[in-house]
This record gives C-alpha cells, sequence and structure tokens, in this order.
C-alpha cells in the first residue's frame, strides 16, 4: 500500500488485490489509528474477496482491536459480519458459470438422402428453380407431409412404454422478404394440396347430397313418430337420425386465419387442418390482434397433441372437438420471429416451444437471372402423389389408429438419442437454460421418424428401421442446431448487455465502498436501460451465479455481485 492512491475506489482495489493473494498479516499488524483511517475500504475489500479465508482473517485481527474504534467502524465491522451472515445462508458463492457458447451449432445443412430419391431430386430441384437454400423447400415439405398423415399414424415411444405420438409439426421458415417464400409453398404444399382437393371436393359434394337426403327423410320419420306418439318408435327413429354424421370437409388448408375460423372449419372437416402460410398474420391473431391483446391459443395447443377441446364462446355454441390435430408451416420475417418469441402470453403458455425452425441462407442479390433448371415432371408428379395418398389415408378412431413400432436397433438409437437430449437440460448442458423446448424435443424427434418412415415404406405395419432412426436424428440435429445458433446469438447479445452492468456494478462496489448496489441506482449508471431490461440482464447473471438478489424492502432490491468478478 506504499503507492499514493487517490480515491477510495483505488485503495479498495489494492486491498482487494491483497486480501485475495492472502497478504493480510501486515494490514493487521497496522495500529488502530491506521486501521480507523481506512475502515470502509478494509470491510468492503473483506466482502469483496474472494479467498474467504483471508479475509475472514483480516476482518476478525481488526475487529480484535474495535474497543479502540469509533462507533461508525464498529458499525462497519458489524455490517461486514451481517454481510457474511447472508451469504452462508444462502448456501455461499459457487463459481460463476455462463451458458455454452460451445454447444454444437455445426448442423448448417438439412441432411442429404433422408427423403426417398425422387422426392430429395423434386425438392432440391424446386430450390435451384427458385433460386432459394435447399432447406426452405425440404423443410417445408417435412410439414406437409406431417399434415397429410396426421390422424392417419401414429408412432409409439421406443421403450415400448406405451406413449403414442400424432405427427403433427408446427413449424415456422425464417426468412427477409424476396427471398422467394411464396413460390416455394406453392411448389410443396398448395400445388400438390389442392390437387388432391378438387378431386376429393367431387366426391364430398356427392356424399353431403346423400347426408342431406337421408337427414331429411330421417327428419320426417321422427316427425311421423312424434305425431303417432308412440315412444319405441319415436326413440328408434332418434337413434336412426344421432347415427347420421355429415362427411368431412377436404378444405382443411388455411391461410390466414382467426382461432374461431380454424375452430369452425376443423367442426367441419372432422377436427383436421393444416395452416401454411408464406405471412406470419396467423402468430399476430394468435397473440391477440382481432381480440383485445388476448392470447387465444387453446385450440392451437390442444391441435398439436390432439387432445379433446371444447371450447366456450360467448357469441356461438360451445364448440366441440374430440380430436383436433393441427400442423402449422410458416414463413415469417425475423422481426415477427423475435415477436413470437419474446411474447410471455404465447411462451409462457408453452407454444412457442412446439415450433421447430429453421433459417435458410438468404439468396436476395446473388441469383442468377438466366437460370434455366426446370422441375423434373416425373419427380414432380411423384410427389402429389404421396401427398395424394397420405391425405386419402383412413382417419379411424383415436384408439384404432395404426401405430408405427421400432425394430430393436432402431429403438436403440432413438433412445440414446433422447438420453442425449434429456442429459442436455442438466445445469451447463446446452439445453439447461431452455427447458420447455427440451420437453418438447422427445416428440418431435419421434413425429419426424414417423414421417420419414412412411415415406421410405407408405405402410405403417413395418417396423421402423435403424437407417430411418438415424435419419431422423440427422434431421432434428439440424433444427437443435437452429436452435442453439439462436440461443448462442441471444446470448451474446445479452451477455454483451450483463458485461456493461458488471462493470456498473463493480464500478458503484469500490467507489462507495459497500459490497451491493441498489437495481435502482444501477439502472441509473446504464443510460437507457429499462427495469424490465435490467432484470432480465440480472436474472441471467443470477443464474450464471454472477450476483446474488436480495429484497431489501418492497420496492427496493440489492444486487450483491460475486467475489470471483474482482479476481
Amino acid at each position: 500500500m506504499k503507492k499514493k492512491l487517490t480515491n477510495k475506489g483505488e485503495l479498495t482495489t489494492e486491498l482487494l488485490a491483497l486480501v485475495n493473494d492472502g497478504d493480510v498479516k501486515d494490514i493487521i499488524n497496522l495500529n488502530a489509528a491506521s486501521l480507523e483511517k481506512h475502515m470502509e475500504e478494509l470491510c468492503t475489500a473483506c466482502m469483496l474477496a474472494a479467498d474467504t479465508e483471508a479475509s475472514q482473517i483480516l476482518l476478525d485481527g481488526i475487529a480484535e482491536k474495535s474497543d479502540s474504534f469509533q462507533p461508525r467502524s464498529r458499525q462497519l465491522i458489524a455490517n461486514a459480519y451481517e454481510y457474511f451472515d447472508i451469504m452462508r445462508q444462502k448456501g455461499g458463492w459457487r463459481p460463476i458459470t455462463m451458458q455454452c457458447d460451445d454447444a454444437d451449432t455445426n448442423v448448417e445443412h438439412f441432411p442429404h438422402g433422408v427423403y426417398p430419391e425422387p422426392i430429395e431430386v423434386y425438392l432440391r430441384r424446386t430450390a435451384e428453380v427458385n433460386q432459394t437454400a435447399p432447406e426452405m423447400p425440404l423443410c417445408i415439405a417435412l410439414a406437409a407431409f406431417a399434415f397429410a398423415l396426421q390422424g392417419a399414424v401414429k408412432i409409439s415411444y421406443p421403450s415400448g412404454n406405451g406413449h403414442t405420438e400424432h405427427l403433427c409439426l408446427y413449424m415456422a421458415v425464417i426468412a427477409e422478404p424476396s427471398e422467394r417464400k411464396s413460390s416455394s409453398f406453392s411448389m410443396t404444399i398448395r400445388k400438390a394440396f389442392r390437387s388432391w382437393e378438387k378431386k376429393a371436393e367431387t366426391e364430398y359434394q356427392n356424399r353431403l347430397s346423400e347426408f342431406k337426403g337421408m337427414e331429411k327423410s330421417a327428419l320426417s320419420a321422427l316427425s311421423s313418430a312424434v305425431r303417432s306418439g308412440d315412444e319405441r318408435t319415436i326413440t328408434q327413429v332418434q337413434k336412426d337420425y344421432d347415427r347420421l354424421k355429415e362427411p368431412d370437409s377436404p378444405q382443411m388448408l388455411l391461410d390466414d386465419t382467426t382461432p374461431e375460423a380454424l375452430g369452425n372449419r376443423m367442426k367441419k372437416t372432422g377436427g383436421r387442418a393444416g395452416v401454411f402460410s408464406d405471412e406470419g398474420g396467423f402468430l399476430e391473431t394468435l397473440a391477440g390482434r382481432y381480440s383485445e391483446s388476448r392470447a387465444n391459443i387453446d385450440l392451437v395447443l390442444k391441435g398439436y397433441s390432439g387432445e379433446y377441446a371444447s371450447i366456450a364462446r360467448i357469441t356461438r355454441d360451445d364448440l366441440t372437438l374430440p380430436r383436433p390435430l393441427l400442423t402449422i408451416c410458416l414463413a415469417l420475417q425475423p422481426v415477427l420471429w423475435e415477436r413470437f418469441c419474446t411474447d410471455s402470453s404465447l411462451s409462457l403458455r408453452g407454444l412457442v416451444p412446439r415450433f421447430i425452425f429453421c433459417r435458410p441462407a438468404p439468396m436476395a442479390g446473388s441469383r442468377n437471372a438466366n437460370i434455366t433448371a426446370v422441375i423434373d415432371a416425373d419427380s414432380e408428379e411423384l410427389y402429389c402423389r404421396y401427398i395424394d395418398e397420405f391425405l386419402s389415408l383412413p382417419r379411424p378412431d383415436d384408439d384404432d389408429v395404426p401405430v408405427i413400432q421400432w425394430e430393436d436397433d432402431a429403438a436403440e438409437i432413438m433412445l440414446e438419442y433422447l438420453q442425449k437430449l434429456e442429459s442436455e437440460q442438466r445445469e451447463g448442458g446446452c439445453l439447461w437454460h431452455d427447458k420447455a423446448y427440451a420437453g418438447k424435443a422427445s416428440g418431435v424427434v419421434l413425429r419426424i421418424a414417423g414421417i420419414l418412415h412412411m415415406l421410405r415404406t407408405r405402410n405403417p405395419d413395418i417396423l421402423l428401421s435403424s437407417e430411418t432412426a438415424s435419419a431422423a436424428v440427422k434431421v432434428h440435429m439440424f433444427f437443435l442446431s437452429e436452435k442453439l445458433r439462436e440461443q448462442a446469438s441471444s446470448a451474446k447479445t445479452v451477455r454483451s448487455a450483463a458485461d456493461h452492468a458488471l462493470d456498473s456494478l463493480k464500478k458503484i462496489c469500490l467507489s462507495e465502498c459497500r459490497p451491493y448496489a441498489s437495481k435502482r441506482e444501477l439502472q441509473r449508471s446504464l443510460n437507457g436501460c429499462t427495469s424490465d431490461d435490467l432484470t432480465d440482464v440480472l436474472d441471467y447473471l443470477a443464474d450464471c451465479q454472477c450476483v446474488e438478489l436480495v429484497r431489501a424492502s418492497r420496492s427496493s432490491v440489492r444486487v450483491y455481485p460475486s467475489p470471483f468478478l474482482f479476481l
């Protein structure tokens, strides 16, 4: 301490270095007058030191001379002991941890060879024709097949525990304007579906006419029975009438819609629907654009897993759907995706974690105006035939839906991957900070496996192979890598704000000679930082063991920095 120090902060920093080096004997041997002269700095250094043993020795040595100190100095010593008691009660300071920045995010492209070869050829050729990244049509197609198969097939959990998953998927393709999202949607879902719908609509109208005729006859018979007063006849005719079921409409594909309109449509289609849009209006609607900013997502939540939905409505009859099944695929601009992910009304109820997503590489500005690539007619026809075949499969009651089972080797591959996903939720794992997403991940990879199995075999009675299980894992690793890249990018943004907050926190503690700063004064030191923003940053820092948050009063929070920050 021979160097001349110009302020309290510098002296506290110098003392802190000595304590962390364990060099406290010379300080203890100073006379009482010298100690009291710098009591604030000494007590602060004790509280901020990572070497708790040395700081405790120093504090005890100073306290032994307390009889010679003024009341204010004795109070500073008492405050230091109180600080140690508070931290002991909280379990002591743990080493600082940070979110996983080195997570495995190297799966940058949708894997080759997971689709049957003609399907793969068609999808990659559409990318060439549209001059988009291949990920755009490859991902949209996965959702298209999920939509075509929902309600027709389920997949079992590979351990054989009896759990099953429907094959619905919720997907977002995140791209800037002018990335030719519309043409990609047209070639991967709309063209194939409209072809099937046109054929199915003719059959539907014939069946609807037949149903209306039978309904008219049944109502006439019921009216006659009522007039006759024969209770037995009335009961039988009523049963015959109740057994009549209106045929399901094939108009299942929607673009921009509202939750109420979606429910009404699903009531007519037997509970099935798909929302495929190259715009993000549907998400804005879910967040409450037409309902006074109240999120209205019950049906969308239940449609992911086919849960019974009974929704009360004020202006119309209640809506009941025994098995709603919904697939969503939306192309969103990055700003809307960010707004969606940070909307607490959607994320806290579990909608956001249901989505898998990709960010195809941008192509605008680097496309070739002289491109001559064309679609292979045979592969396009086969692609449409797959969609047609899957949409035409019977949709039995839930208990009778065929369930895909696993070969032993395939089950082992999948269970190993599911265990890895589980392990990554532990502290320090790459999914530790997003358990909501991790909780849905196992179901998603099973659904992908079921879709690939049907594409490869077109038969749910054949056991799912190890090759298909491996392919499903590769596809899910692509989506997981997209998630981790987003997580790492978000962490960098938060980390930058956190580093700035920590710098301010340390300056306040050192200059004011105390082991904490109030949240309010910390916010004042961070120009332009809102209270909500600071709350997010402090929560992040607390998770990383950088700070301890202690409520001092109803309206005041103290922020204590970790001593490890001062090493």
